[in-house]
Protein backbone atom coordinates (compact mmCIF):
# COMPACT_ATOMS: atom_id res chain seq x y z
CA UNK A 1 0.00 0.00 0.00
CA UNK A 2 3.06 2.21 0.79
CA UNK A 3 4.42 2.13 -2.34
CA UNK A 4 0.50 2.43 -4.42
CA UNK A 5 0.46 5.99 -2.24
CA UNK A 6 4.03 6.98 -3.05
CA UNK A 7 3.56 6.41 -7.10
CA UNK A 8 0.03 8.47 -6.53
CA UNK A 9 2.00 11.48 -4.83
CA UNK A 10 4.48 11.55 -7.63
CA UNK A 11 2.29 10.96 -10.31
CA UNK A 12 0.32 13.92 -9.51
CA UNK A 13 3.25 15.93 -8.41
CA UNK A 14 5.11 14.81 -11.91
CA UNK A 15 1.30 16.17 -13.65
CA UNK A 16 1.44 19.72 -11.83
CA UNK A 17 4.22 20.60 -13.36
CA UNK A 18 4.09 19.11 -17.02
CA UNK A 19 0.46 21.02 -17.13
CA UNK A 20 2.43 24.27 -15.72
CA UNK A 21 3.85 23.94 -19.29
CA UNK A 22 0.59 24.03 -21.03
CA UNK A 23 0.04 27.43 -23.00
CA UNK A 24 -2.14 30.19 -22.08
CA UNK A 25 -4.17 29.91 -25.44
CA UNK A 26 -3.77 26.65 -27.59
CA UNK A 27 -7.23 27.59 -29.04
CA UNK A 28 -7.67 27.79 -32.47
CA UNK A 29 -9.62 30.50 -35.08
CA UNK A 30 -10.65 29.54 -38.20
CA UNK A 31 -10.29 33.08 -39.78
CA UNK A 32 -6.85 33.12 -38.63
CA UNK A 33 -6.01 30.93 -41.59
CA UNK A 34 -2.92 31.65 -44.76
CA UNK A 35 -4.65 31.84 -48.06
CA UNK A 36 -3.06 31.62 -51.58
CA UNK A 37 -3.26 35.40 -51.20
CA UNK A 38 -1.40 36.40 -47.81
CA UNK A 39 1.94 37.90 -48.93
CA UNK A 40 1.51 37.73 -52.78
CA UNK A 41 1.89 40.52 -55.70
CA UNK A 42 4.12 43.70 -54.78
CA UNK A 43 4.78 45.17 -50.85
CA UNK A 44 2.15 47.80 -51.88
CA UNK A 45 1.61 49.43 -48.06
CA UNK A 46 2.27 48.86 -44.73
CA UNK A 47 0.09 48.25 -41.84
CA UNK A 48 0.88 49.79 -38.41
CA UNK A 49 -1.59 48.26 -35.89
CA UNK A 50 -2.14 49.76 -32.45
CA UNK A 51 -3.82 47.64 -30.14
CA UNK A 52 -4.76 49.49 -26.38
CA UNK A 53 -3.87 48.75 -23.45
CA UNK A 54 -7.15 47.62 -21.87
CA UNK A 55 -7.55 45.39 -24.34
CA UNK A 56 -5.33 43.09 -22.69
CA UNK A 57 -3.34 40.43 -23.75
CA UNK A 58 -3.31 39.49 -27.46
CA UNK A 59 -3.82 35.94 -28.94
CA UNK A 60 -4.56 36.42 -32.68
CA UNK A 61 -4.21 39.30 -35.39
CA UNK A 62 -5.59 38.36 -38.53
CA UNK A 63 -5.84 40.94 -41.80
CA UNK A 64 -8.88 40.27 -43.54
CA UNK A 65 -10.21 41.71 -47.43
CA UNK A 66 -13.21 43.82 -47.09
CA UNK A 67 -14.83 42.37 -50.71
CA UNK A 68 -18.17 43.14 -52.31
CA UNK A 69 -18.97 40.20 -50.55
CA UNK A 70 -18.28 40.20 -47.23
CA UNK A 71 -14.88 39.77 -45.04
CA UNK A 72 -12.59 37.40 -46.51
CA UNK A 73 -9.63 36.41 -44.41
CA UNK A 74 -6.60 36.65 -45.85
CA UNK A 75 -3.42 35.96 -43.59
CA UNK A 76 -2.53 35.33 -39.69
CA UNK A 77 -0.15 37.88 -38.16
CA UNK A 78 1.91 37.11 -35.42
CA UNK A 79 1.07 38.70 -32.27
CA UNK A 80 3.42 39.36 -29.24
CA UNK A 81 1.02 38.55 -26.72
CA UNK A 82 1.14 41.76 -24.78
CA UNK A 83 2.62 44.27 -27.35
CA UNK A 84 0.56 46.96 -28.34
CA UNK A 85 2.16 47.72 -31.39
CA UNK A 86 2.08 45.39 -34.70
CA UNK A 87 4.46 46.72 -38.00
CA UNK A 88 3.74 44.02 -41.40
CA UNK A 89 4.06 44.41 -44.94
CA UNK A 90 0.84 44.57 -47.05
CA UNK A 91 0.84 43.20 -50.76
CA UNK A 92 -1.59 44.26 -53.82
CA UNK A 93 -2.72 40.75 -53.80
CA UNK A 94 -3.96 40.97 -50.12
CA UNK A 95 -6.42 43.70 -51.48
CA UNK A 96 -7.59 42.30 -54.58
CA UNK A 97 -5.53 44.62 -56.18
CA UNK A 98 -6.72 47.71 -54.46
CA UNK A 99 -10.48 46.83 -55.11
CA UNK A 100 -11.40 45.52 -51.37
CA UNK A 101 -10.48 47.11 -47.94
CA UNK A 102 -7.91 45.99 -45.34
CA UNK A 103 -9.55 45.06 -41.91
CA UNK A 104 -7.28 43.24 -38.95
CA UNK A 105 -9.22 41.75 -36.14
CA UNK A 106 -7.66 40.99 -33.20
CA UNK A 107 -9.03 38.52 -30.55
CA UNK A 108 -8.18 39.74 -27.22
CA UNK A 109 -8.15 38.95 -23.55
CA UNK A 110 -10.36 41.88 -22.25
CA UNK A 111 -12.23 43.23 -25.54
CA UNK A 112 -12.75 39.86 -27.25
CA UNK A 113 -12.93 40.03 -31.13
CA UNK A 114 -12.20 43.38 -32.26
CA UNK A 115 -11.35 44.69 -35.70
CA UNK A 116 -9.99 47.99 -37.06
CA UNK A 117 -10.42 48.71 -40.94
CA UNK A 118 -9.69 51.23 -43.78
CA UNK A 119 -11.25 51.54 -46.81
CA UNK A 120 -10.77 50.60 -50.19
CA UNK A 121 -9.91 53.95 -51.35
CA UNK A 122 -7.91 54.57 -48.74
CA UNK A 123 -6.10 50.94 -49.31
CA UNK A 124 -5.59 52.25 -53.25
CA UNK A 125 -4.57 55.43 -51.98
CA UNK A 126 -1.76 53.39 -49.98
CA UNK A 127 -1.10 51.46 -53.09
CA UNK A 128 -0.33 54.54 -55.34
CA UNK A 129 1.82 56.57 -52.51
CA UNK A 130 5.59 56.70 -52.71
CA UNK A 131 7.39 54.21 -50.54
CA UNK A 132 8.27 55.28 -47.15
CA UNK A 133 5.54 58.36 -47.36
CA UNK A 134 2.84 58.82 -44.59
CA UNK A 135 0.29 58.05 -47.31
CA UNK A 136 1.82 54.67 -47.84
CA UNK A 137 1.27 53.48 -44.36
CA UNK A 138 -2.48 52.43 -43.27
CA UNK A 139 -3.17 52.85 -39.92
CA UNK A 140 -5.25 50.56 -37.74
CA UNK A 141 -5.90 52.20 -34.51
CA UNK A 142 -9.87 52.66 -34.33
CA UNK A 143 -11.34 49.65 -33.13
CA UNK A 144 -14.99 47.77 -32.98
CA UNK A 145 -16.68 45.23 -31.96
CA UNK A 146 -16.24 42.19 -34.61
CA UNK A 147 -19.70 41.77 -34.95
CA UNK A 148 -20.58 45.29 -36.66
CA UNK A 149 -19.13 44.41 -39.65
Amino acid sequence: MRNFVAKAVISAFSLSLVAGCVPESNASFSENARTERCEQGGHTFDLNITVPAEYGRVHVLTQHARTSQGLVPVCPLNSGGNDRNYFYYGYSAEAFDGNAGICVSARTANAGHVMSCQSASRVRQAINAPLGTPAFSLNFTEWTEYNAY
